[in-house]
């Protein structure tokens, strides 16, 4: 049975990439290059997680109020309803408790 022929892949050309179009330099406003104040090191770790905590919350896609009331209603529901049940069980504990141990 004859090998398949493979396909080698063409040879590349050295080719120089275009030159990209040069970009006039931004120019800055001059509160933005006065310099910072240096802080102290454990100042400094602080005001960093600030920073990227502000930085965090702009990312956060906050709920409608719909979705807020909706939600709070939800977490009412189900923390009352687990309130019965558990309210529940502790009653008929309590009373298997005060037939077989107390004896009443």
């Amino acid at each position: 049975m004859a090998k398949p022929k493979l396909k080698t892949p063409a040879k590349r050309t050295a080719t120089k990439a275009p030159d990209k179009p040069k970009v006039a330099a931004k120019k800055v406003p001059a509160k933005a290059r006065t310099r910072k104040r240096a802080l102290p090191g454990w100042l400094e770790g602080i005001a960093a997680f600030f920073r990227e905590t502000r930085g965090e919350l702009r990312k956060v896609q906050w709920p409608t109020l719909q979705e807020a009331l909706y939600l709070t209603r939800m977490v009412v529901l189900v923390t009352f309803l687990s309130g019965l049940i558990l309210g529940a069980f502790d009653w008929l504990f309590a009373q298997l408790v005060r037939i077989f141990v107390v004896g009443a």
